[in-house]
């Protein structure tokens, strides 16, 4: 029950980090009093909690099944947001943009798949 709880929390955060990059920048162009949602702080707070529910989803579930194929789309994810967010996270530029979307996707996908499989393997049991 855990992990399906990470899955979903990993897939929330994940859309919430997916609905900042895209319209905060859009509501701060029509209402500048909202800048304070660009600080820096609440980057590293999504991406904390990013990373962590993958982590807490994801590696029991390889370490049990011994399959580390499990883990190669959130390494993914996880690798090109932490790009986006140490070496581009202080650039308004289009690549940091993509590298968070695409990594932010490849874990909603990735989530979005592991909270099926685990559905799949308790209706089999």
């Amino acid at each position: 029950m855990k992990d399906k709880l990470f899955d979903v929390l990993g897939m929330g955060l994940s859309g919430l980090c997916i609905i900042h990059c895209i319209v905060l920048p859009l509501v701060v162009l029509l209402y500048p009093a909202a800048n304070f949602t660009e600080n820096h702080l609440i980057h590293d707070l999504i991406f904390v909690l990013i990373v962590l529910a993958a982590l807490l989803a994801f590696l029991p579930h390889a370490i049990k099944e011994k399959s580390y194929k499990l883990l190669v789309l959130p390494v993914i994810g996880v690798v090109l947001m932490i790009v986006s967010n140490s070496i581009f996270h202080h650039e308004k530029s289009s690549i940091n943009l993509i590298l968070s979307l695409v990594g932010s996707l490849c874990l909603i996908v990735a989530h979005y798949k592991h909270f099926q499989a685990k559905n799949c393997c308790e209706k089999n049991h």
